[in-house]
């Protein structure tokens, strides 16, 4: 039963008790958060109405207890005296933050795309005076070549048409095209158990390091090609005139020659129109009313293959190239023949006659039998080799006084120049004797055949070295039977040897006297016939100069190079020609110097 008290007198303490429950911190709440105000008008009964405890609490407004009604979430945080927490942000969901991370990488890779348009290129428009190969204008000029004749050897270079695989070695691309279109046996792997040519296969005259930088001179290309194996014509623009370039053009693309031939060109971009400057590609196709040839670009990424007038592309051989001073021209490439080793089915056994289908195998070219090397670990270029020859021999020859007296004969002053010029060649220089290639998809009996053909060949070569008169020379001196050096008290200097300086080292000659092992076409007297082979093939170039007239001829007399045959005259002109375009290339003769005189050079030399 209820009391008889009067509800305002029960509800008077209470109200008491419940006006200091708003602490201070919940007035600053609600003077500085609006939004909340907005949520409970009241922050005692949560009524929405208009209540006069908005502003200060009053008997008006009972406590929500009294009113049956519960407090709301937002009083009792109002009403809370711990600080309040800011809640934290929701965690992503999986899927928006994979569609993030997705739409980032997408930003990247099109950023990077953006980049890589703006800074490389897709191939170059062709010129106006260039007729591509596959419009319809350059299909008509093919056709009709083809049908005059004068496109015999595309087929050879189309079937091996290759893209160069650096943007430098335009010219080791367009030899590497030749050479498989003369289906020349490189002798070596190229990849799997497969030979072929590839351009990063062809170091000679030059290292691939320094051709990847700056590309090849025209004497390089004609040195590398002699290196591979092919006979070279090269000729220089300026020396050669319109009609003949014309008249050589007919010949290869008609297959007048008594063999199949390729003309590569070395011409200046810039002449054409085109980006760039000095390029190498193969021509071909040749239409004689129209006068125009077809170029077989092996910058296919850069310039589709075209046509272009023949007079053009002629003119386009004139202005020097900056690497040389000196025009550039064109290549006649032949496959070189190798008379003596022509069958080799002839020497296949006849159990393995019966066993393997007999076929003609021509070996032309053959491997190299030697090969120059420099095995310096510290400065393996090429620029050293050069070195040697343009700087080391010279001036150990004009240091020595006894080849410069003329009290002397000059026949007895051959000896102590061979022994200044050996004495000159540093250790890592060296000529060795190459080992026989091999066929991987052949049967073991012509593995047999190849090594015994080479073998033949290297005692053949030997046999013709030891009989030559500048070898028994040589070894007089390896041995020390050299009376007419007796005077030179340089030439048996003992201590550290200074080739700069003009000396000669025993050491250095004592080298070449070594024994040295290798391959079963190698000799036992291996040093003395590589030292023969050396100055046999070493240019004039290292010599002339420092050399009185009457010991040079003396020495040109004994060397008779003209003389040579078989296979010491293709290993002679081998070397020499890798050797004189090494020499021509980093050697710096004196432009002032007088030029030639009596067909000897004159004036300073340096690297």
């Amino acid at each position: 039963m209820l009391s008889s008290v009067p509800a305002a007198a029960m509800a008077r303490p209470l109200l008491t008790r419940q006006s200091r429950w708003l602490p201070a911190r919940a007035s600053f709440l609600l003077t500085t958060r609006p939004a909340v105000r907005s949520l409970a008008s009241c922050t005692r009964c949560g009524s929405h109405d208009p209540c006069p405890s908005n502003n200060v609490p009053s008997a008006a407004c009972p406590p929500p207890s009294l009113l049956g009604l519960s407090p709301s979430p937002m009083s009792n945080l109002l009403a809370s005296t711990q600080p309040p927490l800011i809640a934290p942000a929701p965690p992503a969901e999986p899927a928006t933050a994979a569609a993030t991370a997705a739409a980032r990488r997408a930003r990247t890779l099109l950023d990077e795309q953006t980049q890589l348009l703006q800074t490389t290129f897709y191939r170059r428009p062709l010129p106006a005076s260039l007729t591509s190969f596959t419009s319809p204008e350059g299909k008509r000029l093919f056709k009709e070549s083809l049908k005059l004749g004068f496109s015999e050897n595309y087929f050879s270079l189309a079937a091996t048409f290759t893209t160069q695989s650096e943007p430098a070695y335009c010219g080791l691309g367009s030899l590497a095209m030749v050479l498989n279109a003369l289906e020349v046996d490189p002798k070596k792997r190229w990849k799997g158990g497969w030979r072929w040519y590839s351009d990063e296969m062809l170091e000679c005259c030059a290292p691939l390091d320094v051709i990847r930088k700056k590309g090849i001179t025209f004497k390089e290309f004609a040195c590398i090609a002699k290196c591979n194996g092919l006979s070279v014509i090269a000729k220089q623009a300026d020396h050669v005139t319109f009609d003949e370039f014309e008249h050589d053009l007919r010949a290869c693309t008609s297959n007048a020659f008594p063999t199949e031939t390729h003309m590569v060109v070395s011409f200046s971009r810039k002449s054409l129109g085109q980006t760039g400057d000095g390029h190498f590609s193969p021509v071909t196709s040749y239409h004689p009313a129209d006068g125009k040839v077809l170029v077989l670009d092996t910058a296919r990424f850069k310039y589709p293959s075209y046509y272009v007038a023949v007079k053009q592309l002629y003119e386009a051989m004139l202005p020097n190239d900056p690497e040389t001073g000196l025009p550039r021209g064109y290549c006649l490439l032949q496959r070189r023949a190798d008379p003596g080793v022509a069958d080799m089915a002839a020497a296949v056994s006849a159990t393995a006659a019966t066993a393997v289908p007999p076929m003609p195998v021509d070996v032309a070219p053959a491997l190299p039998l030697c090969q120059v090397r420099n095995t310096d670990t510290r400065d393996a270029s090429w620029v050293r080799v050069a070195r040697v020859f343009c700087a080391h021999v010279p001036r150990a020859i004009a240091a020595s006084a006894p080849l410069h007296d003329a009290s002397r004969h000059p026949q007895m002053l051959v000896a102590p120049l061979v022994a200044r010029m050996l004495g000159a060649i540093p250790p890592t220089f060296d000529v060795g004797f190459t080992a026989p290639g091999i066929d991987r998809t052949a049967a073991p009996s012509l593995q047999t055949a190849i090594a015994d053909a080479h073998i033949k060949r290297g005692r053949a070569l030997v046999a013709m070295v030891t009989a030559h008169p500048l070898y028994a020379i040589v070894c007089d001196v390896l041995a020390g039977r050299n009376p007419a050096a007796a005077g030179d008290e340089e030439a048996h200097t003992h201590g550290p040897v200074s080739p700069v300086r003009g000396h000669v080292g025993d050491q250095r000659l004592q080298r070449w006297a070594q024994v040295n092992a290798g391959p079963a076409s190698a000799p036992a007297m291996a040093g003395p016939v590589a030292a023969t082979i050396l100055l046999l093939s070493m240019p004039r170039e290292a010599y002339v100069r420092a050399t009185p007239k009457a010991v040079y001829a003396a020495f040109e007399g004994v060397r008779a190079r003209a003389a040579l045959e078989g296979p010491l005259k293709h290993e002679v002109e081998r070397i020499h020609d890798q050797l004189q375009s090494l020499t021509h290339e980093y050697c710096a003769c004196d432009a002032a110097a007088p030029g030639r005189e009596g067909g000897r050079y004159t004036g300073a030399c340096k690297l």
